[in-house]
């Protein structure tokens, strides 16, 4: 049980990072692109939602290849290197369904945040700007992992099943209740449509 433990929550951290990671590139893309000027030569050509979602498609594509690179190198070489370096009680085993529910969350979660990011650098001119709200990604983000200690202890306790149905915690608390806990079909159903209807 303590090894699921460590490869669910060191998934949760690269969700996490990847998440914020390339959520901000692409509200950074934006501002580029609108203080470039290429904003306007591309809305001539094309709409602003097909323009959106090739940004998040393309970026997206590049962050789920990075992490399945980092997943793909964590399995093939991460007992060995634990065993080189003294580990050996630590040891990263996840399953097909573990994995594979990291990536539906991963997708989702990355597609609610990037949208996120995205109407931040539609609304805002410069980093700077940026910066100054950029509290709006961070604090969902933040709120998932204080109460992670709580959700990875109780995973299926009722103030982990609420908040893993509120689609900004959906991604990362959803997906260690899947993992550790025992939610019922329709609450992964539920949460993986909430999430989907608030994209």
């Amino acid at each position: 049980h303590e090894s699921a433990i460590v490869s669910v929550t060191v998934l949760f951290f690269v969700m996490y990072m990847v998440i914020m990671l390339y959520g901000m590139n692409v509200a950074r893309s934006i501002i580029e692109e609108k203080t470039s000027r290429i904003f306007e030569v591309l809305l001539a050509t094309i709409r602003p939602e097909e323009m959106m979602a090739g940004k998040i498609l393309g970026v997206g594509s590049v962050g789920l290849t990075q992490v399945g690179i980092w997943i793909a190198a964590v399995l093939t070489f991460g007992s060995s290197l634990a065993a080189r370096a003294g580990a050996d009680s630590i040891h990263i085993s996840l399953s097909a369904t573990q994995t594979a529910y990291f990536f539906v969350y991963f997708l989702l979660g990355y597609v609610f945040y990037s949208a996120i990011a995205a109407a931040l650098g539609a609304m805002t001119n410069s980093e700077q700007e940026l910066q100054q709200l950029n509290m709006f990604l961070v604090l969902p983000l933040v709120v998932c992992i204080v109460v992670m200690h709580n959700v990875i202890s109780y995973p299926d306790s009722n103030s982990a099943r609420i908040m893993a149905l509120i689609p900004p915690f959906t991604p990362l608390l959803m997906y260690l209740r899947v993992s550790l806990g025992h939610p019922s079909p329709w609450e992964i159903i539920a949460s993986i449509c909430l999430t989907t209807a608030s994209i």
